[in-house]
């Protein structure tokens, strides 16, 4: 089911854009989650051990939203999102509805943080 990837320095996990299969949890190691606008980098978060990159395509099976790359010598756990849909599936559907729209809220604000860097 799970997969561990080790990551150079500097090395790309995913692409902003790129279809999403999978999520990763942080074993070791620094991530940097950014996206790209106007040639510019726009960093919107930095992952450490324990914390998830990647999810936000699993509710919604959208292209990835941002790219993420290795800070520093980094280990992720790769989680394929078929493995992940029985333990999904068997939440109750107001959950899955709450998280659903979370996700929809974080990608707008993404979205927006995005359209306001470009116009800088």
């Amino acid at each position: 089911m799970a997969e561990l990837k080790k990551l150079a320095q500097n090395e790309i996990l995913f692409k902003e854009g790129d279809e999403s299969k999978s999520m990763f949890i942080v074993k070791g190691g620094r991530l940097i989650v950014f996206q790209s606008t106007g040639g510019a980098e726009v960093v919107l978060a930095e992952m450490g051990p324990g914390q998830v990159v990647g999810e936000m395509a699993y509710f919604d099976r959208r292209p990835r939203s941002a790219s993420v790359r290795a800070k520093v010598t980094s280990e992720v756990l790769e989680l394929p999102y078929k493995a992940l849909e029985a333990q999904f599936e068997a939440l109750p559907n107001w959950l899955q509805a709450l998280v659903k729209s979370i996700n929809e809220h974080l990608r707008q604000a993404n979205a927006r943080i995005q359209e306001l860097e470009k116009n800088r």
